[in-house]
């Protein structure tokens, strides 16, 4: 596993409202269809956003993602509904 450095401005950008949102719903542990319906997204761009995720977290599945976001702080850990954290 390897170990990645970004500054503020990268680590800010790095989560776009709707991958942001994408998130959010998975760690309420929506299904694809619901986060589609929720989002009006096509299934192709909740893939998109879905390897994205897993891409920028290192993770190997949907579980995976939203446990490594709260373990680096991109998830709130003392809010729920689960939110993005405002420097995430």
């Amino acid at each position: 596993m390897s170990v990645r450095v970004v500054n503020d401005a990268q680590q800010r950008n790095r989560w776009s409202t709707v991958r942001g949102r994408v998130l959010e719903l998975l760690a309420l542990g929506h299904s694809s269809k619901e986060i589609c319906e929720t989002l009006y997204l096509s299934r192709t761009a909740l893939d998109y956003h879905v390897a994205a995720l897993r891409d920028a977290l290192d993770a190997s599945n949907r579980a995976s993602i939203v446990a490594r976001a709260y373990n680096q702080g991109v998830l709130q850990a003392d809010t729920w509904p689960p939110t993005i954290c405002p420097q995430g």
